[in-house]
C-alpha cells in the first residue's frame, strides 16, 4: 500500500468511525458496489469508499412559498452586468407576477423562473434560486 493509498484508506475509516455509510466492491470482479454496516477493511480484496451524499434538488415554488415583495432578476449576463432587477408583486396559482418586464414577460411560470431567475430578500446583497431546496 502506498502512502497515498493509506491516506485514502484512513479517510474512509475515519468516515466510518464518524457514522458515514461505507460502500465496497470486490477487486476481482469490480461488479456492483454494496453497502456494509460492519466493514472488514480488507484492502487487498476490496475497495472501500464513503457513500456519496445525495445531492439536494431544487424544485419550483408553490404559490404560498413565493416571496412577494422580493427583488427578482434574470441570471443572464445583461442582468448581472447592469444589476437589472424588478419586484415580485403578486402570484397566481401558476405564475409569478413582476412589476415590469425584465425578462420579456410580467407573468412567468414557477418552472420558468426556477430555470432563468434568482431572487433577493435583502435588497440585492445575496441572490438565491427561485425555488425550494429539497433533501
Amino acid at each position: 500500500m502506498t502512502r497515498e493509498e493509506a491516506r485514502k484508506a484512513a479517510e474512509v475509516m475515519l468516515a466510518y468511525a464518524d457514522g458515514k455509510v461505507i460502500e465496497f466492491i470486490c477487486r476481482k470482479s469490480y461488479d456492483k458496489t454494496s453497502i456494509t454496516n460492519d466493514p472488514s477493511f480488507n484492502w487487498s480484496k476490496f475497495c472501500y469508499i464513503v457513500k456519496p451524499e445525495p445531492k439536494p434538488k431544487l424544485r419550483p415554488w408553490k404559490p404560498e412559498e413565493v416571496p412577494v415583495g422580493a427583488w427578482i432578476k434574470s441570471k443572464n449576463d445583461f442582468a448581472k452586468k447592469y444589476n437589472y432587477f424588478t419586484t415580485i408583486i403578486g402570484v397566481t396559482s401558476r405564475h409569478i407576477v413582476t412589476a415590469e418586464e425584465t425578462i420579456g414577460e410580467m407573468f412567468a411560470t414557477f418552472e420558468k423562473e426556477l430555470e432563468r431567475s434568482e431572487y433577493s430578500v435583502d435588497k440585492g446583497k445575496t441572490w438565491h434560486p427561485c425555488g425550494v431546496l429539497e433533501q
